[in-house]
């Protein structure tokens, strides 16, 4: 959950036409790709998976580095998943998971817009030593 919070956290502060990048270093399809299709899922199109364009890192082994895996323990995700990228773990580098979100538009709902806002009052306070 915590994830899933981290990632639409992230979404929510990405103004429409930003890029998200999500990676993790773990190969936890639970934490990756899951993650990733709950926030597709979540955020109804306003957010989508872009390829990743890295020539050098692609052109190694192709054991090394996969798409994202789109069925895990009986759960399917979006076919949009597999455009993420897992790299294994080799003698040159640690496994990681990335995936690139891109932003298309706002998710603010127009109801949490017309919501009142509180107003909050501060007052500066000098401690005395």
């Amino acid at each position: 959950m915590r994830q899933k919070m981290l990632l639409r956290s992230a979404i929510s502060a990405t103004k429409p036409g930003g890029v998200i990048v999500y990676s993790t270093c773990t190969m936890a399809p639970e934490e990756n790709e899951a993650v990733v299709n709950w926030a597709l899922e979540k955020e109804g199109g306003k957010v989508v998976v872009e390829a990743i364009e890295m020539p050098a890192l692609l052109s190694l082994d192709s054991e090394l580095i996969t798409g994202g895996v789109t069925e895990w323990n009986g759960q399917s995700y979006s076919p949009e998943v597999a455009k993420t990228l897992r790299i294994y773990p080799s003698q040159r580098m640690e496994g990681f998971y990335v995936a690139k979100l891109r932003k298309l538009e706002s998710t603010i709902t127009p109801e949490a817009l017309a919501a009142p806002r509180p107003h909050r009052h501060f007052q500066h306070r000098r401690s005395r030593r």
